[in-house]
């Protein structure tokens, strides 16, 4: 076999390997048009070991494929008689081209029917369009993916292939109500809450609509057979909101000057007169506020979820307490940390406020299923008659079980008679509840129409609003029947 070698001075990239042919007195060099990785070869030629460990990779194989041929088509030439001068070492070249090429186009077209195969299947797509949505070639409804949403559809991407173990090769092709109705029963088979469920199926949705705008998905059935599934009343009534008695209670309860827990409630609410989102109400800037031009304070921002601007017009003075409280320096927090301690405000104000110890029915999270595992987890240990190797597993554990032993724990959480988890009022209070509590006491007021609370709450579908107005069916009938008796009186 003919020597073959590089003649480039480049150390990076690829170039052509070149072969000398001896034969019959004649000495040609001669271009192979065998195109490697510089680098990957150079590393090759250092040991009989570094060059059969490169010949079992697959750009190995192919260059160690068409060498043979090529040399094979060398001595063919020269048995023919047909190489006799120097000047017959285009013969050779063209002999060679033909080879090279022939194999060149074979892989490019065997990457093309790959590429082609691969182009409306589920998981090489949305590893594509994952790339688009973080460079900005992809966005959403013109905008560029937040980096929540982002985030979001990176958990989505990780649930997906988990449901398509087995199955990776599964295209826009093959989704049909069947298969809907299987990814759905997945996902609730992994414990998430309604929302997240609802969220979800959205996603979905919404990856085949980039695929179908991209011509990549030609399945119209896949964007029709996504329905969000209604709201049960166990889980509705986890969305809870505070009432207009319950917010005042709150901002004139005594909490330590300058503590956390007071500068976290202040923020709450905020949030709860504005209804706006944590992202908004916690980055809130002396500029947020001014004037119209008819003399009417408001609260003016671009939400940073949306996009979309408000204007909220200022009508408690509680908000203009707080600002001037803190001069318009308002404190930051992550949602973890506010969350956390917005949590500890609500119990501390649960000590003199009974409705908050009022309990609803409500799915765990996630994140609670996996603590109250954990929690049955350590109790079998102790019973068995285990030691903690560490003090902070000991004081973890100590402190699920005086939670348990305080809330009726069956095992870690109450749970009524047909098993479903109770949680206290005040253990379900998060940053996004006073979003929910505004709306909902603007709406319970009568004095707002659903778009002026909007225009207030950014929302520009109707449906999502009215997902926030959180009154039960009794307080329904109650507002109905006061409208009905003013009617009639």
């Amino acid at each position: 076999m003919a020597q073959v070698y590089l003649r480039t001075k480049k150390e990076e990239g690829n170039a052509k390997l070149y072969t000398l042919v001896r034969r019959n007195g004649l000495q040609l060099q001669v271009c192979t048009g065998i195109v490697v990785n510089i680098r990957e070869w150079q590393k090759s030629e250092k040991s009989q070991s570094a060059k059969t460990k490169y010949y079992s990779t697959p750009e190995g194989k192919r260059v160690n494929e068409d060498i043979v041929k090529v040399n094979q088509a060398i001595d063919q030439l020269f048995k023919e008689g047909k190489i006799n001068t120097k000047d017959d070492k285009q013969l050779i070249e063209d002999a060679i081209s033909d080879i090279v090429l022939v194999e060149s186009r074979k892989v490019k077209d065997q990457a093309k029917a790959i590429r082609k195969e691969q182009e409306g299947q589920l998981i090489p797509f949305f590893e594509k369009a994952l790339e688009g949505m973080q460079d900005g070639s992809i966005r959403n409804r013109g905008r560029r993916y937040s980096a929540g949403s982002l985030t979001n559809m990176i958990y989505f991407f990780h649930d997906l292939k988990d449901f398509l173990i087995g199955r990776e090769e599964t295209a826009f092709d093959d989704i049909d109500t069947a298969f809907a109705d299987r990814f759905v029963s997945f996902i609730e088979g992994k414990g998430y809450m309604l929302g997240t469920v609802n969220s979800m199926i959205a996603r979905f949705q919404r990856l085949c609509s980039i695929a179908a705008e991209m011509g990549v998905n030609r399945n119209a059935t896949s964007l029709k057979v996504w329905h969000k599934k209604p709201a049960v009343k166990e889980e509705a009534t986890t969305k809870i909101y505070l009432t207009d008695e319950e917010i005042d209670a709150l901002y004139n309860m005594g909490l330590k000057s300058g503590s956390i827990s007071e500068k976290v409630r202040d923020l709450f609410v905020i949030a709860c007169l504005t209804c706006q989102r944590f992202s908004d109400f916690s980055n809130l800037t002396r500029d947020n506020f001014r004037k119209t031009e008819g003399g009417t304070s408001i609260l003016s921002l671009t939400q940073k979820k949306t996009g979309t601007y408000v204007e909220v017009p200022i009508f408690d003075k509680r908000i203009m307490e707080i600002c001037e409280k803190y001069d318009y320096n308002f404190p930051h927090y992550t949602k973890e940390v506010f969350n956390k301690n917005i949590k500890a405000v609500m119990e501390k104000l649960a000590e003199s406020l009974p409705s908050m110890n009022e309990k609803f029915v409500s799915k765990l999270t996630k994140k609670s299923r996996l603590k109250e595992l954990r929690f049955i987890e350590m109790e079998a240990f102790v019973k068995a008659g285990g030691t903690f190797a560490t003090g902070s597993e000991k004081f973890i554990y100590n402190k699920m079980l005086k939670y348990a032993k305080a809330n009726n724990g069956q095992p870690l959480y109450e749970r009524n008679e047909r098993g479903e988890v109770l949680r206290h009022k005040w253990e379900l209070v998060s940053s996004h509840t006073g979003r929910r509590s505004g709306i909902t006491n603007l709406y319970k007021t009568g004095l707002l129409d659903s778009r002026e609370i909007m225009s207030i709450s950014g929302h520009k579908n109707e449906a999502v609003y009215k997902e926030y107005i959180k009154i039960s069916v009794s307080e329904q009938a109650d507002r109905i029947f006061e409208k009905m008796r003013a009617a009639h009186s």
